[in-house]
């Protein structure tokens, strides 16, 4: 038995290490100093704890959480187990009955519930087949491992019950239930001492096996959120969850800028890649997807993450020239899949672990701008219309305050003192409907008696259009331009 965990885990830990090396192989240095941390201490009790993101779809969620609770219970009987195959003496019953009892009790009821959560999931998979699961054989030998790990555990428990083989003293038989019926059904008291301890000894080893070979392929299957799902979740920005990732353009010893390669992700973009359930509903929520367009979140978290495991070797002697590019032809992160992206963030917003999918769209969609000047024909008008006339559309930016002629609405030329300044942006200015709302605004600020003015023609795009284009330099433009003009007004 010794032999077996020191070779299991000395596997496990190899593998782990390997993906912390990555982690700090990439671009920057992989500081972890997280403030707020009684904040980020009540997100793992809700987020992790209380899968309150997973919960929000009812039936999957619910065959999760029976899955994550009954999985999580039976893992301290499962190192009992291993502790006393090395120290054969070893019992928690011997210090603690009333606890070890009561927890024991309330492990072999979870872990029964874990098999009707595996039972929904194999049945999810073989017969409702939602297009955005990720399913194959890899999810299906997690559902066996799980499966197999915790009948075993019943199993056990019930020649537990067998005085012959507890050898503890300790009364199995007053706290199991689940275990106490499977005790029964096979008639485990009518079995001689011998062959009693031939089918604990089974059980024991293919119970121990399995938990060891989990262990040994988690790192390297779609279950290796077990290991980063919590992390990440309790590393997720707070102060500004959905912000862009914004790039000094005037820094003279950057090489480029954006995300050109996998070697270029942070180290906590790596962990949102490991911490990736595979689950879909990234892919189920976003507009591009539902309208057929080539984009898939899920899809850009995956082949990101087999993009760095593939050159993974390259990334560790750190040689980023030699490391492909993210985007190229035989990429399946095409053009057209990073162009599909609206920005909406909807992936964001539903995903169990936290995920920040745009922190890698957007920044690779930058570097093709800036970098490889490589963006749809489109953009190239949108472009000049915002560098030439400040708005997307390439109306005369004099015309900017013409939507509040016959208003009265004053200009903060003229009222300098004015309480309130309506920056009244692109949309607003010139497209129809944008018109309609603010003038709407226009009429509910003078019958409240506020005292406000606009900027006009001095006004500016805020550069939003640029920035979620990857133009983060006609976006800084702009939006320095905005800075200026606001204050001369204070």
């Amino acid at each position: 038995m010794a032999i077996a965990l020191v070779a299991g885990f000395s596997l496990f830990f190899l593998k782990v290490n390997r993906l912390v090396s990555l982690m700090q192989a990439v671009q920057g240095k992989m500081v972890f100093n997280p403030d707020r941390i009684f904040d980020r201490i009540k997100v793992l009790f809700t987020d992790v704890l209380g899968q309150s993101n997973v919960r929000r779809k009812r039936m999957p969620g619910l065959a999760h959480t029976l899955i994550f609770f009954g999985f999580l219970a039976v893992q301290p009987h499962s190192l009992e187990l291993m502790i006393r195959g090395v120290f054969a003496g070893f019992h928690p019953a011997a210090w603690i009955p009333g606890l070890y009892g009561a927890y024991i009790f309330v492990a072999d009821i979870l872990a029964f519930w874990v098999l009707f959560g595996l039972g929904y999931a194999l049945y999810r998979r073989l017969f409702i087949k939602p297009k955005y699961l990720t399913d194959g054989l890899d999810a299906r030998v997690i559902i066996l491992f799980t499966a197999v790990i915790i009948i075993t555990f019943h199993l056990i428990n019930a020649f537990l019950m067998v005085p012959a083989i507890s050898g503890s003293g300790f009364n199995y038989s007053r706290y199991l239930t689940v275990s106490a019926a499977i005790h029964n059904i096979f008639f485990l008291n009518d079995l001689s001492p011998e062959a009693a301890g031939i089918g604990f000894e089974i059980f024991y080893w293919i119970h121990i096996l399995t938990i060891l070979g989990f262990l040994i392929y988690i790192p390297v299957s779609k279950h290796l959120h077990l290991l980063a799902a919590a992390p990440n979740v309790f590393l997720k920005p707070l102060q500004r969850p959905r912000a862009m990732i914004t790039t000094d353009i005037e820094d003279e010893e950057a090489e480029s800028f954006g995300l050109g390669k996998v070697c270029e992700l942070n180290w906590k973009q790596v962990l949102d890649l490991y911490a990736c359930t595979e689950c879909g509903r990234c892919e189920e929520q976003c507009p591009a997807d539902m309208t057929a367009k080539p984009l898939s979140p899920k899809r850009v978290i995956q082949d990101t993450k087999h993009d760095l495991f593939d050159q993974s070797r390259i990334i560790l002697a750190r040689d980023c020239d030699a490391v492909t590019p993210l985007v190229h032809e035989a990429s399946p992160i095409s053009q057209e899949v990073l162009w599909s992206c609206t920005t909406c963030r909807a992936c964001e917003e539903i995903c169990p672990v936290d995920i920040q999918h745009l922190d890698i769209i957007l920044e690779a969609r930058k570097y093709q701008v800036l970098m490889e000047s490589s963006f749809p024909a489109e953009m190239q008008e949108t472009f000049a219309n915002l560098e030439n006339q400040s708005n997307p559309w390439g109306f005369g930016s004099d015309a900017r305050g013409d939507w509040a002629k016959g208003l009265d609405v004053p200009l903060m030329t003229d009222t300098p003192d004015a309480d309130i300044l309506y920056f009244v942006g692109c949309a607003g200015s010139f497209d129809e409907r944008g018109k309609k709302t603010a003038r709407a605004l226009v009429h509910v600020l003078k019958t409240a008696g506020v005292n406000f003015a606009i900027l006009g023609e001095e006004e500016r795009c805020n550069g939003d259009v640029a920035r979620r284009a990857g133009n983060e330099y006609l976006a800084q433009m702009m939006i320095s331009e905005n800075v200026e003009i606001l204050n001369q007004y204070r």
